[in-house]
This record gives structure tokens, sequence and C-alpha cells, in this order.
């Protein structure tokens, strides 16, 4: 990863991780830029992506994302033990913390993305792949994997 330009999902991982784990977050980036450079395409792959668009296709009322979780867990054994995780904690958070004041939404399907330059580390910030809502009153929120 380039601490030049980093992906605010990558950023908060390095400041809440300990010394150890920085460490080791950093060399296992090392190893994946190194894979992609060598075209090493059997290596790895978006694990979270396909979860995150799932969640968002749940949100937009195109999909169930419980259902679609059985879908990817047996065409990827690999996703066995977190994507039902990741789905229990994704649920409970919309049904539960989003949804408890039962406002009407709408889901808008293009994401928010920007560079957000910081320039006391040196780096430009990424946001992007965001579930975007418009709420009745006009106004948006914005929610990042």
């Amino acid at each position: 990863m380039s601490i030049e330009k980093i992906n605010l999902r990558k950023l908060l991982q390095l400041f809440f991780a300990s010394d150890r784990k920085q460490q080791s977050l950093l060399l296992a980036d090392v190893r994946n830029d190194r894979a992609k450079e060598a075209e090493d395409r059997e290596s790895g792959g978006d694990f979270y992506g396909p979860f995150w668009s799932d969640a968002k296709d749940h949100v937009a009322g195109k999909s169930n994302l419980i259902k679609q979780t059985k879908v990817r867990v047996a065409a990827n054994k690999t996703r066995t033990r977190l994507y039902p995780i990741l789905t229990k904690c994704f649920l409970e958070m919309w049904n539960e913390k989003m949804r408890w004041r039962n406002e009407p939404f709408e889901f808008v399907p293009r994401s928010v993305k920007a560079h957000l330059p910081i320039k006391e580390l040196g780096t430009i910030v990424k946001i992007e792949n965001t579930a975007s809502l418009k709420i009745w009153d006009g106004t948006h929120r914005i929610i990042y994997p």
C-alpha cells in the first residue's frame, strides 16, 4: 500500500492496529503489490468487495443479504467463517440502528468518491465505494464499508 495515496479503510486499520499488527498489514500489502506486478492472479482477490456489493443491493431492495451470503459461501469456502459474521453485524446495524427512526429513504445508486489531502501525514486519503441514501427531507446519508 502506498501511504502517499491510501484508502480510508486501510488508513483506519493502521491507526487502530498495534505496532506488530501495523507491520503485518504493511508486509502483507507489499506482498500483494508484488503479486499484482508479477500478474499472479491466482492468489488473493477482493475478499470484501462481493460482500459490500451484496450489502448495498440489500439496502437498495434488489436482493436479500442472508440468501446472497449463503450463495457466496457456497461458491468460495474461504468465506465460511467471516461472511456470516459480516452479514449478522451489517443487518444488526441496518435494521436496528439505521432504520430505527423509520424514515422513508431512497437508495442513490451513485457512490460518493473523494480524495482528501492530509498535509500532516503527507498523504491523500481515498474515499470510494460508499452507499448513499437520500432521506425524506432531501439530506443524504453516506455508509462507508
